[in-house]
């Protein structure tokens, strides 16, 4: 580069820096003295950077939460003629920010935080500004490190340090972290089979890869990698035209075929309740550790599975209203949700401070 001959090298994240050419003192010192202070755009040590998808922009996520735009200059004649400039900063996180990404859905950024927050933003190119749309800490703190996802359930997936990963409903409090035992995941990814059907894959530092259904992240299987990324478990994966690829120590692809036939699982706890709903031509069923399933009425095929769990409490009614539109789900701890009958989506919420105890049954009514 410096020579402006072609030369082999290697951009690495490895501890390992033996084999990297450094500079010599004196274009060290060079380089320090020809250079502005004020020119540097940076608050703090970056820690995740995002691309906007139309402008010149990029959304830098730094070591104090903050989260920087920087605009990006390139000079007409050349391509390798740049500069750049700040143009604008907000603190959203307490801490390291992990990963930004834009949900094309609802027109929104999302970033996540070593804090244990979700943010939710918006940005206006017309004055640079970030507005805040929505923020949400997960339980107990639990840092998170990366998430992925979901157009079809608004859900995100995301990992943690620790030997469990979660699930957040965007837009609202709905969270729900997931034991793996021994694993610790580190790599994700969504896969939409079909318009009515979704799955994550979750890897594991272990070498280990497991499939669960979207949104009740019910297992489906999983097994080890073994010699396929024996040396490395992958680190990144790409779901694109109906393959998945995974890049470990090298990359590998793997089809994904939908399979209609699979024979898929009941409830596995006690269920509290049962309801025909014509309107959408399903039968509806909900147990008491708040697992909502939705079958078809014609062929009995499960359609799709919800969890409207409550933290330290079972489930012990769920009333359908007379439109077949609603239901509604009373806790152990006194508290009453709201739900979507045809996508278990959550609507509403009355506070548990309404109900003392248990909330036994719910009348709908004008």
């Amino acid at each position: 580069i410096r020579t402006h001959k072609k030369i082999n090298f290697t951009v690495s994240a490895a501890l390992d820096n033996s084999e990297i050419p450094k500079m010599t003192y004196k274009e060290a010192k060079s380089s320090i003295v020809s250079r502005n202070i004020r020119q540097i755009p940076l608050f703090n040590t970056p820690t995740t950077i995002y691309a906007h998808d139309t402008q010149p922009l990029l959304f830098v996520g730094d070591d104090d939460g903050n989260i920087e735009i920087i605009k990006i200059m390139t000079s007409g004649s050349s391509k390798l003629t740049w500069s750049s400039t700040r143009i604008n900063q907000i603190k959203l996180h307490n801490d390291d920010v992990t990963q930004i990404q834009y949900l094309n859905d609802n027109e929104v950024y999302c970033s996540s935080s070593l804090d244990g927050t979700f943010q939710l933003w918006r940005y206006t190119h017309s004055d640079n500004q970030l507005q805040r749309a929505y923020k949400v800490s997960i339980r107990n703190s639990t840092p998170i490190l990366t998430f992925v996802y979901d157009s079809r359930t608004k859900d995100v997936v995301f990992t943690t340090p620790n030997h469990f990963f979660g699930v957040w409903r965007t837009f609202t409090t709905h969270q729900e972290l997931i034991e793996t035992k021994s694993d610790v995941f580190q790599t994700l990814q969504i896969i939409q089979l079909s318009k009515d059907s979704s799955i994550c894959v979750a890897i594991s530092k272990g070498n280990s890869i497991a499939l669960y259904r979207m949104p009740s992240m019910e297992i489906i299987t999983s097994h080890y990698l073994g010699l396929q990324h024996e040396l490395c478990p992958p680190r990144s994966a790409l779901y694109l035209s109906g393959d998945l690829y995974l890049a470990g120590s090298f990359l590998s692809r793997w089809s994904c075929i939908n399979n209609t036939d699979e024979d898929l699982s009941a409830h596995k706890s006690p269920i509290v309740d049962v309801m025909t709903n014509d309107v959408f031509g399903r039968v509806l069923s909900i147990d008491q550790y708040g697992e909502f399933i939705s079958w078809d009425i014609q062929n009995g095929k499960k359609i799709c599975v919800v969890s409207i769990n409550e933290l330290h409490a079972i489930v012990l009614c769920a009333v359908m209203d007379k439109l077949g539109r609603r239901i509604a789900v009373g806790y152990s701890n006194g508290a009453v949700k709201f739900y979507s009958a045809n996508s278990g989506t959550f609507l509403a919420e009355i506070e548990k401070d309404a109900v003392t105890g248990g909330c036994n049954y719910v009348l709908f009514d004008t």
